[in-house]
């Protein structure tokens, strides 16, 4: 099968041992290389050149709509956008000229989306590796911009009921925490490579998805500030969430994740417009990547119904006084699930198919679902069905970890290659008679 893989800056080493492994089959292995600092050994590069001049172009629906949502753009206040252009043109020509079987590679940089794009209108499958929260330890190949799984492993665990007691005494968050933290000299060391990589990469010519070292210390300085706005308004409402009448909702903040009805700010703004009693709980990443934009913190200095949970809390802290959840994707949904907490999803995901987990289509729709909440008439499931929703997640996915190897070099071990590139070569097999 011819396979072409996406380049994702420290990623790229990771697949591409994964890569080295599906050539030995005889798979024919190319590559889409954006950022030239980023070069795998397997298969045949195809180097996206550099935009040399200001292009002149036709504005297309598709790319302004990635220009919109592309967070490294509108994060660094750049205004020029003919790039975008420059790139459609090198990804469709590869795309049409190629012609592969299937594409793997994320959703998040814009040559990315680009390549999705092409991939998706040329009927071509775009399969999205990505670790899942639940079960730990492995992940799930999403295909092109939904967010269900293309086939799995079809494995059953063996110890659903144990994992389902743990989460159901709210233990396993508080385990996970503690198995995953990582050593703050290491953190250290490792963004201390990061900046000396990636001012190498923009000095060499890669500006698009790599911003200046000045303009990254500058949004460095502004996540700090505005982390320290987080932790001041969460330690002031933070009290009140023990305050009986008002009506709980907990929002996770994800502005990676492209929304069916708006971003998260408007989606926030118009659930509050709905009713003067919610209260809404406001989970982040704890990385705080981009999450912190400066509409988000002046939602939170503004409206005291918007209640910032602080980094120091788990979720499961305050999960007995929360009424709601409300996410995009994550593991918090499956937590929902397995506590039959009420929770809804603003997109189609494969928790849709538990009773306890609808999506919510319409922020409109948002009333119905709360007064059954009310009501105690929220719909729940019983302990065969949560052991069953572990095994449709397990059967769903492959065993092993494909997150960044800057930050957790141990992915790059040989047991975790094996138990991801097992996952390909199976994923290979069911594209293969999808196409038959």
């Amino acid at each position: 099968m011819k396979i072409i893989f996406v380049e994702n800056s420290y990623k790229t080493k990771f697949w591409d041992k994964v890569a080295l492994e599906l050539e030995k089959d005889g798979h024919e292995i190319l590559w889409i290389v954006q950022n030239h600092f980023f070069f795998p050994q397997s298969g045949k590069k195809i180097v996206l050149s550099y935009p040399k001049s200001t292009l002149i172009f036709n504005k297309k629906d598709y790319i302004e709509e990635i220009i919109s949502s592309d967070k490294f753009f509108n994060n660094f206040k750049d205004k020029r956008v003919d790039y975008f252009y420059h790139y459609d043109r090198e990804i469709e020509k590869i795309i049409q000229s190629e012609y592969p079987d299937v594409i793997f590679g994320e959703r998040k940089a814009f040559h990315e989306l680009l390549t999705l794009y092409h991939a998706k209108s040329n009927d071509i499958p775009y399969l999205y590796p990505k670790s899942i929260g639940f079960p730990v330890g492995r992940f799930s190949f999403l295909k092109n911009d939904t967010f269900l799984p293309y086939f799995g492993s079809e494995e059953i665990l063996n110890d659903t009921e144990e994992l389902l007691k743990n989460i159901q005494n709210l233990e396993f968050d508080i385990n996970l925490r503690k198995n995953s933290k990582t050593n703050s000299i290491n953190r250290i060391k490792q963004k201390s490579i990061n900046n000396i990589i990636t001012t190498l990469s923009y000095f060499s010519g890669e500006k698009y998805n790599t911003n200046h070292p000045v303009a990254k210390l500058m949004v460095e300085y502004r996540k700090k500030r505005d982390s320290q706005i987080w932790e001041r308004v969460s330690k002031k409402r933070y009290k009140i969430i023990k305050e009986i009448g008002s009506f709980n909702i907990l929002y996770h903040i994800q502005p990676y994740i492209k929304k069916s009805f708006g971003d998260d700010i408007n989606i926030l703004k118009e659930i509050l417009e709905l009713n003067k009693n919610f209260r809404i709980y406001l989970k982040i990443n704890s990385k705080i990547k981009h999450e912190l934009s400066d509409e988000l913190i002046n939602l939170i200095e503004k409206e005291e119904r918007v209640i910032p949970i602080p980094f120091s809390i788990s979720t499961f802290d305050i999960w007995n006084f929360i009424n709601l959840v409300i996410t995009a994707t994550g593991k918090i949904a499956i937590d929902s699930i397995l506590t039959n907490k009420p929770v809804l999803t603003l997109e189609n995901m494969i928790y849709n198919q538990f009773l306890n987990s609808p999506q919510l289509k319409n922020i409109s729709d948002l009333s119905y679902w709360i007064e059954k909440i009310k009501n105690f008439d929220f719909p729940k499931i019983s302990k065969e069905d949560q052991i069953n929703a572990i095994n449709i997640l397990t059967q769903s996915s492959f065993k092993g970890i494909t997150r960044d190897p800057l930050y957790l070099p141990s992915h790059l071990f040989k047991i975790n290659l094996e138990y991801v590139t097992k996952g390909f070569k199976k994923i290979l097999e069911c594209v293969k008679d999808d196409k038959i």
